[in-house]
């Protein structure tokens, strides 16, 4: 990898980095949509089934295949992939007559309530005037501009996958950030906690990238990129710019 130049600019993945994204909330969100769909289903039951359809998305949407990014011909929203999901499983469970929409509008609504972690504001507030500030996201516009909005934050740049018609890993969702501040990979780091989405996305392109590691787990085997730094709290960011631009 490059050595790492000034920083002009610093990227943040969303989901899990800046906002909280955890499992069991997303189980919360399921008992929901049993009790305001009046459905006879375990919401653990629904929810299981219903990941096997949304993981097979996840796995498709972009890969690496012997060197080569693998895309559908076809871009496909969350709020359209997940409806899809919600069929496949109402059918499954024998229940086609539910509504799809209706289902996929209470999870976009929990996701408009997301909060951000409590250590995002002090870390945004202290980093430097003269870096750019910028996400890069895989969500739709909608509720990722909502999010940011009810919590207060602003960005420079909001870079996500519904307006680049493309997902991360992939480079081009990294590149259109980069080229919107006309700067070049070394000059900016990328801070996200997915080592498949976030790191080795970044890390490919030779952009710096910062592992989000809340949990202090180990880093997971298989990956070709490993991270330039791991932080378990975002004030930690500050130290790493202050070290960079020194």
């Amino acid at each position: 990898m490059p050595k790492q130049k000034p920083l002009k600019a610093i990227f943040f993945d969303a989901y899990g980095t800046l906002f909280h994204y955890e499992p069991e909330k997303l189980s919360q969100t399921f008992f929901t949509i049993v009790s305001e769909l009046g459905l006879e289903i375990d919401p653990d039951v629904l929810l299981k089934q219903w990941r096997i359809y949304e993981t097979e998305f996840r796995e498709t949407r972009v890969k690496l295949k012997d060197g080569s990014w693998v895309v559908p011909e076809e871009f496909t929203s969350y709020k359209k992939a997940w409806a899809s999901c919600f069929k496949r499983t109402y059918e499954y469970f024998g229940r086609s007559d539910i509504s799809s929409e209706k289902s996929v509008d209470i999870i976009l609504e929990d996701l408009n309530q997301r909060k951000i972690f409590g250590d995002v504001k002090q870390m945004l507030e202290k980093l430097s005037d003269d870096i750019h500030i910028g996400i890069i996201s895989n969500a739709d516009t909608d509720f990722l501009s909502r999010t940011i909005e009810s919590n207060g934050l602003f960005f420079d740049k909001i870079v996500c996958s519904e307006a680049e018609r493309i997902y991360k890993p992939h480079p081009s969702i990294f590149l259109a950030a980069l080229d919107y501040f006309e700067i070049d990979p070394d000059s900016a780091i990328y801070v996200g906690d997915s080592p498949l989405e976030d790191i080795q996305g970044a890390q490919s392109l030779g952009m710096g990238a910062v592992w989000v590691n809340r949990t202090g787990i180990d880093w997971p085997d298989g990956f070709e990129h490993e991270p330039l730094y791991e932080v378990s709290n975002l004030n930690e960011i500050i130290t790493i710019v202050d070290s960079i631009n020194t």
